[in-house]
């Protein structure tokens, strides 16, 4: 497995977990009650943007070997002190909230996933739990991700936030960074690795209680209704830091859903295979595959291994008749804009579901199987069947094909 893949751990073997007691599992009603606007949503939208958005995969004027731009700081080798004022330098004053909030709408797309602290420790909003923020470590004047809480609310958007709960290259305690601290725990260590060291499991708690914990807390509190949490890695953290923010959530939001990469399913709403994987088998009836629209998720200079309208489409004609959720990501440079072709190409998805949203919008994987000539999704409740043939990004579409 390559090693920037190596940090979604989906593939990774892991035994069922039994560390949610009985009294914090929550019953098959609430959850149903909760994940309905998710199962009706079908399509949704990924934002990866922070300092690494700025340096675009180039670092001292040289191509950073990484497949995933905002993975530089860790492939780079970069130093904490030298990426920390790279991201000093962060002004995004073109960004608009209105503008990303509007290209979701015209993709189709029912909920938006915004990076709010990724692996380099960065936080997109004013967080009071740490300095290294936008807004007070670059004095970025206001908050981003405030901003869009605002705009998808006005707008019917959900609001998904990603955090990285498990890795932080800044934190001298947490994961991932043994260039600036030698005694931390390695980004691509296993678990089974370092549970039993009692100085790295102590330390790594303490990144947890001082900072990871406490910014999931302020999010949760003060950016109004959150659709979901998008937690990662979390095959590095063990059953019982999992319960915390397992615990934090419920508490602070109870109808926020939680995925996969939280820990493992015990602990998920929802389901997350491989990133960009094309085939897959769901081992949870809810699940949800995301897609870069080139190969970085993160802004990328070179990044131009562009993928065709047609195979965005048909991805998420596989994932809908497969009753999954599929997800799209774009990286917007440091400055806030999204580029063309991303624009061009979430807008053609976005055509396509103007014209055919029925047979994606809240329908069920297809009951039939999937014939060797498209694809079919259903609506169990209208009892409806719907083909999708050949010349997806066309719009041909072949159903309601039964009713009854």
């Amino acid at each position: 497995m390559k090693r920037d893949e190596y940090m979604d751990g989906a593939g990774l073997e892991q035994e069922r977990s039994n560390a949610l007691t009985s009294d914090k599992l929550v019953s098959d009603n609430d959850r149903n009650h909760w994940i309905a606007w998710w199962r009706e949503a079908r399509f949704g939208l990924f934002v990866h943007w922070a300092p690494y958005s700025m340096l675009g995969g180039m670092w001292n004027g040289e191509r950073v070997d990484a497949n995933y731009a905002e993975h530089i700081q860790l492939r780079g080798k970069i130093p904490v002190a030298e990426y920390a004022e790279a991201a000093a330098g962060m002004n995004p004053e073109t960004f608009d909230a209105h503008e990303w909030v509007s290209l979701a709408k015209r993709s189709g797309a029912k909920y938006l996933i915004v990076t709010a602290k990724h692996h380099d420790g960065f936080a997109m909003y004013d967080s009071k739990v740490s300095d290294y923020s936008i807004t007070r470590h670059a004095h970025f004047p206001r908050d981003p991700i405030k901003e869009l809480a605002e705009v998808c609310e006005a707008e019917g958007i959900r609001l998904g936030i990603y955090y990285s709960h498990a890795m932080d290259w800044h934190h001298p305690d947490s994961q991932g960074n043994t260039l600036d601290y030698p005694g931390n725990i390695g980004a691509w260590d296993q678990l089974e690795e370092w549970i039993e060291d009692d100085d790295k499991r102590e330390r790594f708690e303490r990144y947890l209680h001082e900072k990871a914990l406490p910014q999931v807390e302020e999010l949760l509190i003060d950016y109004g209704p959150i659709g979901l949490m998008w937690f990662d890695c979390g095959h590095k953290i063990s059953d019982e830091h999992a319960v915390w923010f397992y615990d934090l959530v419920r508490r602070l939001q109870p109808d926020c859903l939680i995925n996969k990469r939280l820990r493992d399913d015990w602990f998920a709403d929802y389901g997350n295979p491989h990133d960009n994987q094309l085939r897959f088998h769901p081992v949870q009836p809810d699940w949800e595959s995301i897609h870069t629209l080139n190969d970085s998720w993160g802004f990328r200079y070179d990044g131009d291994h562009w993928k065709s309208p047609d195979e965005l489409i048909e991805q998420l004609l596989r994932v809908a008749a497969t009753n999954g959720n599929l997800v799209l990501n774009v990286g917007p440079l440091g400055n806030g804009v999204i580029d063309d072709t991303s624009r061009s190409l979430l807008e053609t998805v976005g055509s396509f579901l103007e014209r055919n949203g029925e047979a994606i919008y809240g329908t069920s994987g297809s009951p039939i199987g999937t014939p060797q000539w498209g694809y079919c999704t259903w609506k169990p409740d209208e009892n409806l069947l719907y083909l999708l043939g050949e010349g997806l990004a066309a719009g041909r579409f072949l159903g309601p094909a039964w009713s009854r």
